[in-house]
């Protein structure tokens, strides 16, 4: 081995000096190549290697091709050791060895290499339908690999790597179609099919069969032909005023398109699938209407304005009032609409049970609307009522339910006693009286307190005239058992029970109708709303405002100046109070907020009963009640 050594590093000193290159025009600088460095790197390695082998006394083992050959060690030096590595088996004199195992020259070593075996697996799913199949396919290709060779060492880790895969063999079509027979699918696409499994490629849910679906049918609708009908739109003020719509006696509102049956279909089996039945509807009508052609159409009774609230096609009357509200046109009182193109002057009254537009002012008035309330110009010295006839409504209904189910017990009551009268003809009117002193004692009473209880209430004259004139009807017919003379036949009692049914109805349609108020500036006045209360100009001053949701003072300058807001929605206003303190409440409840873009000394604001007022000036005032952690 020296002797080598020696012959190299004398053939490298006969060669000299490395070549030097040229210098360049800045300088000779004498570059050393790098073959003659990588040279002397590998004699230097190998120097190191032979003088190793030579001075250890540890046995080794080496691999190559698969074949293990392991050295003893001399002089009592160590013996090798093998241990498995990825993808292999090693099998020591007969027996598998999964750690660190140390060998001689006499066992039996023998490594396997690892081998997976190419798969292919495929799902194929029907849904519960039978409309439609899937087909999922996997490849699983096979992998061979070969043991990695190995120097002679002490410690030799056997590994394998990747020597080739095998590709598995291509999903068969009739194994496909063996499965289908067994689910007894007819309807399937066999061209699609042997098109994916040529492919070779994984499937993921590819759809290879669908039933044919059943033509749905088309369902009875109702067309409201009045919604159809264009409504101009005029703009004045702050905010855009929609002019109402309106319909002629005789005019169809509504008709009933017929239904079209579905066609079948047939699922992957074979198997007919009927469509569903069609939906049927009926044109519901209550006031101003009137169904004809065997219940197919609608049309209005009268001029007036249509609507359709809680499925009910109904028809309100409008009224146009030109110019303005003086003593000399007098009051207006209208169960309908009411527009006003001019000013409501000092003093007048105006009821509706629909809504009220004013194209102008509004002075030392009244206004009560079941509807919304719109004023375009100022609102001084005035009360506005909004649609807070809606717990009226409630509280009416209420009232007529006891009375229905008293005169359905009455009529029955009737009816048991003709059965016993015999041949004779029943006096009805005397069988009344008996039956109001003995069994339905309330009756009366109840009707004659709820009718004078109603005089009190200022809203009340705001309702709609056939359900006052109803609850009058009811108080005079049963006051000191007037049936004697008011209901002497079966007839009478029926038609009292329809008028109190109809009055239900009617009553429920308007219970949960939410009105608001829409105005620009308001001076000293009370303005009362079931819904919002919206002020989009200057804003309030001295005023007293009460709203079933929210309260949004929120125009060019936005402000509320003195006074009392009260609401059971949120509060928004631009600017509250007033430099010099003016007495300002706003109050709402525990889930609402308060919002103030400016808040003057002198502002109270309440919410849920937690009170602040400013003693300062403050912006951007938010004051809310944070929920409770539990």
């Amino acid at each position: 081995m020296d002797s080598l050594v020696k012959e190299i590093l004398s053939e490298l000193e006969d060669h000299g000096t490395p070549e030097c290159f040229g210098s360049s025009a800045k300088g000779g600088e004498i570059l050393e190549t790098t073959k003659s460095r990588k040279e002397q790197k590998q004699i230097q390695a190998f120097q190191c290697k032979e003088e190793s082998r030579e001075v250890t006394n540890n046995g080794l083992v080496s691999i190559q091709d698969g074949n293990i050959t392991i050295t003893a060690p001399r002089n009592n030096g160590k013996y090798p050791t093998i241990a498995p590595g990825q993808h292999v088996r090693v099998f020591v004199n007969g027996e598998e060895v999964s750690g660190t195992t140390v060998v001689t020259e006499n066992d039996d070593v023998i490594v396997l290499p690892d081998e997976e075996d190419p798969e292919v697996d495929y799902v194929l799913e029907v849904d519960e339908e039978l409309m439609n199949a899937h087909l999922s396919v996997r490849y699983k290709p096979g992998k061979k690999y070969k043991i990695v060779d190995s120097p002679p060492v002490e410690d030799l880790v056997i590994t394998a790597k990747l020597d080739r895969e095998i590709p598995p063999s291509r999903l068969d079509y009739c194994t496909v179609l063996e499965e289908l027979v067994q689910k007894n699918i007819v309807y399937f696409d066999e061209q699609k099919i042997k098109k994916l499994l040529a492919s070779g490629k994984n499937l993921e849910r590819e759809k290879i069969a669908q039933g044919i679906y059943p033509t749905p049918p088309v369902d009875e609708e109702v067309e409201y032909i009045f919604q159809q009908k264009h409504i101009s739109s005029s703009s004045g003020g702050n905010r855009p005023v929609k002019n109402v719509l309106s319909v002629k006696p005789g005019e169809v509102l509504a008709v009933k398109k017929p239904a079209v049956l579905g066609e079948p279909g047939i699922d992957l089996t074979g198997a007919v699938k009927d469509p569903r039945e069609p939906k049927r509807v009926e044109i519901k009508v209550r006031r101003g209407v009137q169904l004809i052609e065997d219940g197919t159409k609608a049309v209005a009774l009268i001029e007036g304005r249509p609507d359709v609230s809680n499925g009910y096609l109904s028809v309100f009357p409008i009224y146009d009032h030109v110019g303005d509200v003086t003593p000399e046109t007098g009051d207006i009182e209208f169960n309908g609409d009411v527009l006003i193109t001019g000013n409501v002057e000092d003093f007048m009254i105006v009821r509706a049970s629909g809504n009220v537009s004013v194209n102008g002012y509004v002075a030392n008035s009244k206004i009560y609307a079941g509807g919304n309330i719109t004023v375009k110009g100022n609102i001084i010295g005035s009360t506005l009522f909004a649609g807070g006839m809606s717990a009226l409504c409630k509280e009416i209904c209420h009232y007529l339910n006891d009375v229905d189910i008293q005169l359905q017990k009455l009529v029955k009551a009737i009816n048991q006693l003709k059965k016993k009268y015999g041949q004779k003809e029943l006096p009805v009117g005397r069988a009344v009286k008996a039956l109001l002193e003995k069994k339905f004692t309330k009756l009366p009473k109840l009707c004659v307190s709820f009718a004078k209880s109603m005089e009190q209430r200022e809203e009340y004259e705001v309702l709609d005239a056939s359900v006052k004139d109803l609850i009058d009807e009811l108080a005079v017919t049963f006051y000191a058992y007037g049936p004697i003379r008011e209901l002497r036949r079966m007839k009478d009692l029926l038609t009292l029970k329809k008028k109190v049914k109809e009055a239900i109805y009617f009553l429920e349609s308007l219970a949960n109708k939410h009105s608001s108020i829409y105005g620009n500036y308001v001076q000293s006045s009370t303005l009362v709303a079931s819904a919002d209360i919206i002020i989009s100009g200057e804003g309030c001053f001295q005023s007293s405002l009460r709203a079933g949701n929210n309260v949004c003072i929120k125009g060019n300058k936005g402000i509320f100046k003195g006074g009392e807001v009260i609401a059971n929605g949120n509060i928004q206003i631009v600017e509250a109070g007033s430099e010099i303190g003016c007495t300002t409440k706003l109050k709402t409840t525990a889930e609402n907020s308060v919002e103030i873009n400016q808040a003057w000394p002198g502002v109270e604001i309440n919410v849920g009963g937690m009170k602040k007022t400013y003693v300062e000036k403050e912006t951007n005032v938010c004051f809310f009640i944070s929920e409770k952690k539990t």
